[in-house]
């Protein structure tokens, strides 16, 4: 059971870190950017025909997300005024309180009142602020790792809406890949605490759930004693009544009939 629930997030992580390894190699055989825009694009679609009816790949963005930030990745460092990277630093803080906030209010069971098209805008101007600003390219290794925490932080979202109250599932689902975009582009000292956020609001959701399920059903009662109630002998009714009339009529008759008979003897 466990098994065949997260296989499509284990599946999902190892196409990730192929598609990666993939883009790497292009770059390292120094093939055209328009060359591997179409394979990037190719391989995307691919993917999408063959995995797009799996719920958790829906909720994920599929390779969707991942593509586009790998093919924003520059090939060489490239240095850019302090003002650019300070002004990148604050976006990317913003943008992670920003998606901290709507996981944490959703697991409070509360409306966050922004619809998935403001989501989807909001994630936007975010990455587009972010790309203008940010001029740092990731080792290979260290965006394998992003994308991993990407998809992880995916899985928690999704498997974790079981336990969310009053959960608007469709909205939410289809969310989930915007509020975790962030995980892909940001400085690593942003994401972490990013993920240690969602990690523990459901982490504290589920344990409060299964305490709730597991809690046994008592009943406190009144710690002072009842008092003892005596024992009245229930009234006689009317029919009761009768028959001991007649049976003490029947016993004063046949003491008479045997003082009469003693008589005449």
């Amino acid at each position: 059971m466990l098994v065949s629930t997260y296989a499509p997030v284990v599946l999902a992580i190892v196409k990730s870190s192929v598609f990666v390894l993939l883009a790497q190699v292009l770059v390292s055989l120094a093939v055209p950017i328009a060359v591997r825009f179409v394979v990037i694009c190719a391989v995307m679609y691919l993917d999408f025909n063959k995995v797009r009816q799996d719920k958790f790949e829906r909720a994920s963005g599929f390779l969707f997300l991942v593509g586009m930030s790998m093919y924003l990745q520059q090939e060489d460092p490239v240095a850019c005024p302090s003002i650019f990277e300070i002004t990148s630093q604050l976006v990317d803080v913003a943008w992670a309180v920003l998606s901290s906030t709507w996981i944490v209010v959703s697991c409070l069971g509360m409306k966050a009142h922004v619809p998935f098209h403001g989501v989807v805008c909001m994630a936007s101007v975010f990455a587009c602020m972010h790309i203008l600003g940010s001029c740092a390219v990731f080792p290979f290794v260290e965006f394998v790792i992003r994308i991993n925490l990407y998809l992880l932080m995916c899985s928690i979202m999704f498997f974790g809406k079981r336990w969310i109250p009053n959960l608007e599932r469709n909205g939410y689902a289809r969310s989930i890949s915007f509020v975790c975009s962030h995980m892909l582009v940001a400085s690593v000292y942003i994401i972490l605490p990013s993920f240690f956020i969602c990690f523990c609001a459901f982490f504290t959701l589920a344990y409060k759930s299964r305490s709730q399920e597991f809690a046994p059903d008592v009943r406190l009662e009144s710690c002072d004693p009842k008092p003892p109630t005596r024992y009245e002998a229930p009234l006689p009714t009317s029919e009761q009544a009768d028959h001991e009339e007649q049976n003490r009529l029947s016993k004063q008759l046949r003491a008479a009939l045997a003082q009469t008979e003693g008589a005449s003897r």
